[in-house]
């Protein structure tokens, strides 16, 4: 369609997740156990809206391994945790925005999306274990 901009595969994730947090708002997406991305594969919408977006997504794909982090993945929290380490106390007491980020920032390292590695199917809503994490 002209007027569409298409966007690379790459980078597909990373648009589709501020555009969930665009329509649906970031605080509507971390209620509840957050969000749950079926045929996840790899991870990479889990991986944005975990560590962009500070919102908490479970991957449910009976493929793969879960979450993987590449390079890419890996310089963004090193350069998240490096910026976080650079706002003092004394910059927040200033700062709006470094109060924004500081309390932000904190919140978006997370160890791990979760993987339920199964079919999304009616078993798997009566599952009480996969009830906890959706």
């Amino acid at each position: 369609a002209r007027g569409v901009k298409k966007v690379k595969k790459d980078t597909r994730a990373i648009h589709f997740a501020a555009l969930l947090v665009k329509e649906f708002g970031r605080d509507n997406l971390r209620k509840g156990g957050g969000v749950v991305d079926v045929a996840g594969g790899a991870g990479d919408l889990a991986f944005q809206l975990s560590v962009r977006w500070g919102i908490r997504c479970t991957v449910v794909d009976p493929r793969g391994v879960g979450v993987t982090l590449t390079s890419r993945h890996k310089r963004l929290l090193a350069s998240r945790a490096t910026n976080s380490a650079m706002i003092t106390e004394t910059w927040c007491e200033a700062s709006p925005l470094a109060r924004q980020l500081a309390r932000e920032w904190e919140t978006f390292a997370p160890a791990r999306a979760d993987h339920v590695k199964a079919l999304f199917d009616e078993s798997l809503m009566s599952d009480a274990s996969v009830a906890e994490l959706i």
